[in-house]
């Protein structure tokens, strides 16, 4: 499963970081590694868990690293 190749994994980098973003990485295949990564969308469960509560900015961020995090698995 690719998350850079799915659309919703692309946040709009010049969206405001105070404007409410309600797209998520998630592609509804959840299971947790021994170091607590999911193999669906590569988020550690502390990045999933506190999803809403991060800015646009951070969100970025971490869809960026799942992305380093799945290239690093394959």
């Amino acid at each position: 499963m690719s998350v850079s190749g799915n659309p919703i994994h692309r946040l709009p980098l010049n969206m405001p970081d105070h404007q409410p973003h309600s797209l998520s990485p998630c592609i509804g295949y959840c299971k947790l590694s021994d170091e607590e990564i999911c193999a669906g969308c590569h988020r550690h469960i502390d990045e999933i868990i506190k999803w809403q509560q991060f800015s646009n900015r951070q969100k970025h961020m971490i869809i960026h690293q799942c992305a380093l995090r799945e290239k690093a698995s394959s």
